[in-house]
């Protein structure tokens, strides 16, 4: 079987083991450098709390969350020939607005070569260095490095695991690519499974005129593509863009066993539409109901008085569809940031005043109608950098703050709670709070990575 395509997707799935967990104080003086301050509000319904770093010209750059938390910041400060300071500020935050440091001195660290600071040409801006939660006790951190093997690509692209004390746990190589600062789309990403505790999918591309392979699928370049992981421990991807005259959106499921399915038609639209995007897929499991959804929104025109409309299409893990509906967001005054699918039913729109830049909530419910605004004030837009939502409808957002003390830098966290349109079925695999400790049990992970079973598909 022959097939014409612009990309090759590289796959590639590795197990991460979980381990036992080990809970520990912290005396004060191993974060000297940071003082989480009182709120300066404090409601029912949200939080603002900002936190002093004692080392000047610190910004936020990146977060990721647990799925409960805690979050993965990122912070920079900018150094020499336009490039970021070569050296990983990260903080591990707590939802009770606790900050402590991972420490990022490790020999294996300091080691990432330092093109991977370089600003590239992202909005907002944003660097090489990809930050990413797996289990409860351990972040991959993704960088490039030159290809010095016989492959044609020019970089590739490296894992390295750590623990919460800043620990290198194992490296490992997550395939080679082609990459120029002005496209962006080769860089790899990761889903972790859906418990959160063996494994994760790794996908970056690999750009070729054309490429065949068995029965397997292939991603057009111009289609976004986005990935879920299932509750039976495998992976979905979910494919939309234009073909034969028409807007499509498909599926393929990954197995457990390796074994991928044929893509699966879940969507198409005749009309005369300008474009058609991915807002945001179930990648929890987290929906009210059984099965997957998918949220697509496809544009008419390009004119921004021309609302787009918006459809959900609910699919099962066999590529069966419930008939698509669509939901009523105007997006005539807005532009969305982030559309959430909240788990306990409707939907969470982060978006931008189109008149003013302000950064604010609009809640809709399970149908897709319009229920209230989120009870978080009102933020400048151009001050909020990051935002996210942990399973139990917590908001949070990150943002810059002026600091009034003399070399230091400030920034704020404002957390909100979004309502709850059906009842909580919290997973089985829930975790408190806390802080972990794995220390001890370094050389056994490392041996179970190093003895781990990894398959690579070139689809």
């Amino acid at each position: 079987m022959f097939i014409l395509t612009l990309v090759k997707i590289v796959v590639l799935i590795t197990i991460l083991c979980a381990l036992s967990s080990y809970l520990i104080e912290y005396s004060v003086d191993e974060i000297p450098n940071i003082t989480p301050n009182a709120s300066s509000i404090n409601s029912n319904n949200f939080n603002i709390s900002s936190t002093t770093e004692q080392s000047g010209g610190l910004h936020i750059l990146n977060a990721a969350s647990y799925p409960n938390g805690p979050i993965v910041l990122r912070l920079i400060r900018n150094g020499t020939n336009n490039c970021y300071e070569p050296y990983l500020h990260l903080r591990l935050i707590y939802p009770n607005i606790m900050v402590y440091n991972i420490s990022t001195n490790d020999a294996n660290i300091t080691a990432i070569p330092t093109f991977n600071f370089c600003p590239i040409a992202t909005n907002p801006p944003r660097d090489l260095i990809r930050i990413f939660p797996l289990s409860y006790n351990h972040t991959m951190i993704a960088f490039l490095q030159n290809n010095t093997s016989n492959s044609p690509e020019t970089y590739e692209e490296i894992g390295k695991f750590i623990d919460w004390n800043g620990n290198v746990i194992q490296e490992l190589s997550l395939g080679f690519i082609n990459f120029t600062a002005s496209d962006t789309s080769s860089l790899g990403t990761l889903v972790v499974d859906s418990s959160q505790k063996y494994g994760f999918i790794w996908v970056n591309h690999q750009r070729y005129v054309s490429f065949s392979y068995g029965s397997n699928f292939s991603i057009i370049s111009s289609h976004q593509y986005q990935i879920i992981s299932t509750i039976d421990g495998g992976y979905c991807f979910v494919m939309a863009g234009f073909s034969d005259a028409q807007w499509v959106a498909n599926v393929v499921f990954i197995r457990p066993s390796y074994y991928s399915t044929q893509p699966s038609l879940i969507y198409r639209d005749t009309s005369q539409a300008f474009s058609m995007n991915i807002e945001t897929c179930d990648k929890f499991n987290t929906y009210y109901e059984p099965g997957l959804a998918c949220v697509f929104s496809i544009k008419t025109n390009s004119t921004s008085n021309i609302p787009a409309r918006y459809i959900k299409v609910a699919f099962s893990s066999n590529g069966n569809v419930k008939t698509p509906s669509t939901l009523n967001f105007n997006d005539t005054t807005f532009d969305a940031d982030k559309i959430y699918q909240l788990w306990s039913g409707g939907y969470l729109l982060v978006v931008r005043l189109k008149n003013d830049n302000i950064l604010i909530g609009y809640i809709y419910d399970i149908q897709g109608n319009f229920s209230n605004f989120w009870d978080s004030p009102s933020l400048p837009g151009s001050l909020v950098m990051l935002n996210g939502v942990f399973l139990n409808n917590t908001v949070w957002m990150f943002s810059n703050a002026i600091s009034a003390i003399p070399n230091a830098s400030n920034w704020t966290l404002t957390t909100t709670t979004a309502p709850k349109f059906a009842l909580d079925h919290l997973p089985d695999n829930r975790h408190e709070y806390r802080l972990i400790k794995i220390q001890p049990l370094i050389r056994n992970l490392t041996q179970k990575f190093k003895n781990n079973a990894y398959s690579r598909w070139d689809i």
